[in-house]
């Protein structure tokens, strides 16, 4: 791993270990970011697998309760019964938050159910597939919601472990390389500093006991 442009000094020393500290830091909290993220990540992969399956359930019973209500009234009629409906549903979207990333929510708000049409050479099975399919707006909200969150969890999923890599791959071994080199280099001074001194002591004492 290479290391940093830095001289060998005993303030770098102290710097760089300081700085390393704080990389290492942002690293934990990384790591256990990504942790967090990837278990609601799968958490609601699993909410969307079961969340499908009630919307192919209850979109199979709308259609069928739409086909009996075309066999009972006729398309004609149907489409003309629609065209007279005119139903105000809403959407209530706001966040929550994991670990810092918004995840929005959608909650779906049906109109009241009431009749808009003439009851004359109406049946029931109208009403029926009114409610099997007013149903399935409900579900295919919440599927909308877990099925974005699972798209934005894991684009954030991604992005924090390019992260933590780096930092474990390439800013701390690169940190620490430097510092072992500081190190390396001041210890050989010092050794350096000490034999010098040592030869100029015992040159000192050997001049003395001549003289």
């Amino acid at each position: 791993m290479p290391k940093m442009d830095v001289a060998p000094t005993k303030s770098n020393q102290l710097k760089l270990k300081r700085e390393l500290e704080i990389v290492t830091e942002g690293y934990e909290h990384l790591d256990e970011k990504r942790k967090i993220l990837t278990l609601e990540l799968m958490r609601y992969v699993e909410m969307a697998k079961q969340i499908q399956n009630e919307v192919v359930t209850k979109l199979g019973k709308a259609y069928k309760s739409l086909k009996k209500a075309l066999l009972r009234n006729g398309h004609r009629n149907i489409k003309q019964k629609s065209l007279d409906m005119g139903y105000q549903h809403k959407l209530e979207v706001k966040t929550r938050q994991i670990v810092g990333l918004h995840i929005p929510t959608v909650n779906f708000v049906p109109d009241t159910m009431r009749v808009r049409y003439s009851v004359v050479r109406t049946s029931s099975t109208i009403d029926e597939a009114m409610k099997d399919f007013l149903d399935c707006l409900s579900i295919i909200a919440q599927l909308a919601e877990i099925e974005n969150a699972v798209l934005l969890l894991a684009y954030e999923v991604k992005k924090t472990l390019r992260r933590v890599n780096a930092l474990d791959k390439i800013f701390i071994p690169s940190y620490k390389e430097t510092i072992k080199f500081v190190e390396d280099t001041l210890e050989g001074k010092e050794l350096e500093s000490f034999f010098i001194m040592k030869m100029i002591k015992n040159r000192l004492i050997s001049e003395a006991e001549k003289s």
